[in-house]
């Protein structure tokens, strides 16, 4: 199958609701957040969350890998990948 701008966004699109993790937060955690695409309204998403307190900045996940690089120069601690799967397989992401 070829993937495309297109196919990537739909299929992100139809995955979000599987992105909930199983486990709750408590009052006291941090809320650990991924993104999916990050261009302009994508990255824009990640810096307006990232002024959240309790909010973990913690994934990214774009088909341009030079995207993903740039985001981890900010949020070193984040995972990356171009492959969404992996973000919705991660336990450890709570949106």
């Amino acid at each position: 199958m070829k993937h495309t701008r297109r196919s990537f966004i739909t299929t992100a699109g139809l995955s979000l609701p599987a992105i909930a993790s199983t486990r709750a937060a408590g009052s006291n955690d941090a809320v650990r957040v991924g993104f999916i695409g990050l261009g302009g309204r994508g990255m824009g998403s990640v810096n307006w969350f990232s002024k959240i307190k309790g909010v973990d900045i913690a994934y990214f996940c774009d088909p341009d890998t030079n995207r993903i690089a740039s985001a981890k120069k900010k949020f070193p601690n984040a995972k990356g990948s171009a492959d969404l799967r992996k973000l919705i397989e991660d336990k450890n992401i709570d949106a």
